[in-house]
């Protein structure tokens, strides 16, 4: 009788390492998986962010990582999983919240001497796709063109490619009588190819016209000088790696940008040039309603200084405050730091607050016709702002901020513009 109770404990015992775990693995087993909720985008395109498969043992890690690279998309503003247990295994649901992805752009800026103002329009997600469309117009004395199209995934595939033309006229003061008018015109195309997910590979060349211009005026006479021009095939590599998670309007993570080129000029006497530089932009979540972010730019090129240095400062990329004109160099060292606080938050959007630094500087080698000064110099700016968004359409922040230079404090102005800064 004894040897029969021991056989029974055995017995139960070995049903609970091998009978119950087996009949609860069974259960882990992905039946089917679908997509609801999005009426503009494809679900095949969705799916392709998609690993887990059906079949697969259900892992909570995986299908979290799934939901990240959707939040990621423009076109989605939420994304949410719901499971179904049946007999046959568990059906995976991912239900999507999209957002708007054509909406206009535009910006807006004065300074103690200069303004500028801009209008444009942008679509995120042409057919359904993923495809971007980007058409943007500034005046500031000079007419700014920037066109973008871009297909990152050509059916669907690892392929894709980019168009671009940009007009990007400049100004460059160097006292009260002499100025520089630059001309910049670049028309480019490139191909791309995924690594893997948030980890691309752009590779294209462009046909690149550059020209310049000094203005003297004074009271006797205006004269308009030529510098010089330069027409030249560029041929460029853009490498953009990120891990980022997004939550509406609060990031968490980490994106690298690096670009290198090489410029072939048409013209005899004038020399090859490379330039390189990166692009680094770091983001913390500070508790429920805080958000800090960082970016970091370096780049250096052989240019000559000053006609045709590529690095610029002005208060649309680098330095709020400063104003839309050309202090330009071959070489750039930039930090910016932004503080975001939420002080107001719905399901339609939010308010947040913002506290900026914007610290770098331009170098520059070689001279100038007319001793013009070069502008070696460390910038120091600082300022507050305020960020209005709406989370039902990709990118919908007004942004205003007010800058100033914190060596020079009568000397600062207004950027407003749609999108954050960085």
């Amino acid at each position: 009788m004894q040897n029969i109770h021991w056989n029974v404990f055995i017995g139960f015992y070995l049903s609970l390492i091998f009978v119950i775990p087996a009949s609860g693995q069974e259960e882990k087993d992905i039946y089917s998986i679908s997509i609801s909720g999005n009426t503009k985008t494809k679900s095949s395109f969705l799916q392709r962010f998609i690993y887990t498969s059906s079949g697969d043992q259900y892992d909570s890690l995986k299908i979290n990582n799934d939901l990240r690279r959707l939040r990621t998309l423009p076109p989605v503003m939420d994304v949410k999983i719901d499971t179904t247990h049946l007999d046959s295994g568990i059906v995976v649901e991912y239900k999507v919240a999209e957002r708007m992805t054509i909406f206009p752009v535009g910006d807006f800026g004065i300074t103690n001497d200069n303004f500028w103002i801009g209008v444009g329009a942008m679509e995120s997600n042409l057919a359904g796709r993923g495809m971007y469309v980007y058409g943007f117009y500034r005046y500031n004395k000079d007419h700014t063109v920037h066109l973008i199209f871009r297909n990152q995934y050509i059916r669907g595939s690892k392929w894709g490619f980019e168009l671009q033309i940009k007009n990007l006229p400049a100004t460059e003061y160097f006292n009260a009588d002499t100025v520089v008018k630059h001309q910049y015109t670049d028309i480019s195309a490139a191909g791309k190819y995924e690594l893997c997910f948030e980890n691309d590979l752009f590779f294209g060349t462009s046909f690149r016209y550059r020209s310049a211009k000094y203005i003297i005026d004074d009271e006797e006479y205006t004269e308009n000088i030529s510098i010089d021009f330069r027409r030249s095939v560029v041929l460029f590599l853009r490498w953009e790696f990120q891990k980022l998670d997004i939550r509406h309007f609060y990031i968490h993570g980490w994106k690298n940008n690096l670009y290198a080129e090489t410029v072939f000029t048409l013209q005899a006497s004038n020399k090859n040039v490379l330039l390189f530089y990166d692009e680094l932009r770091i983001y913390g979540r500070l508790g429920e309603k805080g958000n800090l972010a960082l970016r970091i730019l370096a780049g250096i090129s052989n240019e000559e200084y000053v006609v045709f240095s590529p690095f610029i400062a002005d208060s649309y990329y680098n330095f709020r405050g400063i104003g839309y004109r050309a202090f330009k160099g071959n070489t750039i060292g930039l930090i910016n730091l932004e503080y975001r606080q939420t002080v107001f938050e719905n399901h339609f959007g939010g308010i947040q607050s913002v506290f900026f630094s914007d610290t770098g500087t331009l170098l520059n080698h070689g001279s100038l016709s007319y001793d013009s000064p070069k502008h070696n110099r460390v910038y120091i700016f600082g300022g507050i702002g305020v960020r209005f968004i709406f989370k039902k359409a990709y990118n919908a922040i007004l942004s205003i901020d007010y800058g100033m230079d914190l060596q020079n404090i009568t000397s600062g102005g207004w950027v407003f513009g749609w999108g954050q800064y960085f």
